[in-house]
């Protein structure tokens, strides 16, 4: 399984936005656009920034979805959104999990823990800074989310890109 996310989620005046996440079940030689609940993400011009999928099982994987492209429709929808039958459908993970419960808010990046796949981390990153601009991580498959005090976060940090190490989980 492969997903592409469409758009350009770098929140500045010339990027494009998006018409959803294209999945090959096939290894590339078929694709299909997903566009999300209702057509969610074609309709509200969101950009994808990041796509991490589950080591244990391709069917299952994360989007980082942002509405800060040039033309995109600003603030909702936005977030960690989340397939777990290889994108024929997206539930949005941060939109009413205990915190951050935002999805106005342009989702930045999402990665997942090499060596627990239960351990996602995302970032909310307004591009001019938010107070809720930061690292969260989820220890139980997204359907909660933890500020992480330690990594960067505040009104002023701005847009947040995410990697975990494969050789390392703590890094």
């Amino acid at each position: 399984v492969i997903y592409a996310g469409t758009g350009e989620a770098n929140n500045s005046a010339d990027s494009n936005f998006g018409r959803g996440i294209l999945v090959s079940t096939d290894g590339g030689v078929n694709w299909t656009m997903t566009t999300g609940p209702s057509g969610i993400f074609n309709t509200r011009r969101l950009a994808t920034a990041q796509i991490s999928v589950d080591p244990t099982d391709a069917n299952t994987a994360y989007a980082a979805m942002a509405d800060f492209p040039v033309n995109g429709l600003c603030c909702s929808n936005t977030g960690i959104w989340k397939t777990t039958n290889g994108g024929a459908t997206w539930t949005n993970m941060t939109a009413s999990a205990v915190p951050p419960r935002d999805s106005t808010n342009p989702g930045s990046a999402v990665a997942i823990d090499p060596s627990n796949h239960l351990n996602v981390y995302g970032a909310l990153g307004v591009s001019g800074g938010l107070a809720a601009n930061g690292v969260y991580k989820s220890t139980d498959g997204g359907t909660t989310w933890n500020l992480l005090s330690n990594g960067p976060n505040g009104s002023t940090v701005g847009r947040i890109a995410l990697a975990v190490s494969k050789s390392n989980s703590l890094v």
